[in-house]
């Protein structure tokens, strides 16, 4: 399984990584929301990990391009975010996003989400 990392912050970025390669999963990392559609052209994600607040190009307007094209549309994004009000994470769904972890999180938020997705897979 193949997931994309887009988030600035070197530190959660690092932990996320961590945490999935630990798991035998490969890991795919942006660190700008510039670089993300070269990247998802090039190595096509089965979920990712989506920084609502990047230089460049934000994650809304980022989970916006990827729902709205054919090829990746179905690829879900899960929005991490630190912005912890409901209205917040209901606005992400809104969007297009397919679920939400408010920062900081726990790993296991991560590892259930991914599950979650494997499961509605089969």
């Amino acid at each position: 399984m193949r997931i994309l990392i887009v988030e600035d912050d070197p530190e959660t970025a690092r932990l996320i990584r961590d945490l999935l390669e630990l798991q035998d999963y490969t890991v795919i990392e942006a660190s700008n929301g510039l670089s993300v559609m070269r990247i998802i052209n090039e190595h096509v994600p089965d979920l990712i990990f989506m920084d609502i607040n990047l230089p460049g190009m934000d994650g809304i307007t980022l989970t916006k391009l990827i729902k709205s094209d054919a090829r990746t549309g179905k690829i879900p994004v899960i929005a991490l975010t630190s912005a912890p009000l409901k209205s917040d994470r209901e606005r992400f769904i809104l969007i297009g996003c397919d679920g939400c972890i408010s920062k900081p999180f726990h790993v296991q938020e991560i590892l259930d989400i991914i599950e979650e997705y494997k499961k509605s897979r089969d």
